[in-house]
């Protein structure tokens, strides 16, 4: 049985530009044999970097062992052509996606009896697409190029309407200065405890419904009856404070008020924490609802993969 991952190793080790015929097709991660995966992401680090390409260089960039450096002398000596790297690269990629589809599998099959099945089918979905997305990324100029005319036209055609480009924040300020919320885009409120991030957020949410703007929220600090008090707040001018603390005229008013306003599309989700059950749930609401932005509360309290908080803080913030 032929193996792939160091017969590609072997080729590029003796002819390292042919590493940039498969560069956009393989990633480190596309390597199920630890070691190679190292290997690969110092020949690219390597080829960036213009530095000399050989089993001895590359040894010495990932520190590995007098026996992998044996290893990869005689895979370099042994290899005597550089031809077909391409051909190895997909079959790589494919057995890394076949790799990964077994994982997913797996993972979901471990967790089904915990969770909700619209839960299940969210991360399935959400995973799938993820997937399809790595594995479709390439475009030539051509198709670059009508996409972003397409995106300009979509662009023209909503303002020329009367509306933004992107999702009302209800801050005219703010509106004239991103022309709304727009994406695939990651945008943090970012200040000091206490300051209001979670009102600015809602207000923002509230407003964009309210233009019929499709809204989704995830809440990992409030539960869904303290977020729905302030809505009812915001929108209906009185003050949550007073509510809170059960002032009869305030309360009065407020219950009032509330019977008179109309439905906003607006979804709220207040019991996940993990990362990617978030994404999964995001992902059905886009489905689903065809929601135009999610808002969450806040990013320091979601759990992810990762050995420490940094890695974990880039796992969320590369995903959403």
């Amino acid at each position: 049985m032929i193996d792939h991952e160091a017969e590609i190793i072997g080729r590029i080790l003796i002819n390292p530009d042919s590493f940039w015929e498969v560069a956009d097709i393989l990633s480190g991660n596309d390597f199920i044999n630890p070691f190679l995966t190292k290997v690969y992401e110092g020949i690219q680090a390597h080829m960036e970097a213009d530095l000399p390409i050989d089993a001895i260089s590359i040894s010495d960039k990932v520190k590995a062992s007098n026996d992998q450096m044996i290893y990869l002398v005689q895979l370099q000596k042994n290899t005597f052509s550089s031809g077909g790297v391409q051909t190895y690269a997909q079959r790589i990629k494919e057995d890394s996606q076949r790799d990964r589809l077994r994982r997913i599998i797996s993972d979901i099959s471990g967790s089904m009896a915990d969770e909700k099945p619209e839960t299940t089918v969210g991360r399935i979905m959400s995973s799938l697409e993820g997937m399809e997305a790595r594995s479709n990324s390439e475009h030539d100029y051509t198709s670059m190029m009508l996409q972003g005319v397409d995106s300009i036209e979509q662009s023209m055609t909503r303002k020329n309407s009367g509306g933004l480009v992107g999702t009302p924040t209800g801050l005219p300020h703010l509106d004239k200065a991103l022309g709304g919320l727009w994406g695939p885009k990651l945008i943090i409120i970012a200040a000091r405890p206490a300051i209001g991030k979670t009102a600015l957020m809602l207000q923002m949410a509230i407003a964009a419904a309210r233009k019929g703007h499709p809204i989704g929220i995830m809440s990992l600090e409030m539960d869904a009856a303290e977020l729905a008090v302030r809505v009812m707040s915001h929108r209906t001018a009185v003050n949550m404070s007073a509510v809170s603390f059960g002032h009869n005229h305030e309360v009065d008013q407020m219950l009032g008020k509330q019977k008179n306003l109309r439905d906003l599309p607006l979804w709220l989700e207040d019991t996940l924490y993990d990362l990617e059950q978030i994404t999964a749930r995001a992902t059905q609401w886009r489905l689903k609802h065809k929601i135009e932005a999610l808002f969450v509360d806040y990013l320091g309290l979601i759990t992810a993969r990762g050995r420490n908080r940094l890695e974990q803080m880039t796992e969320i913030t590369r995903s959403f």
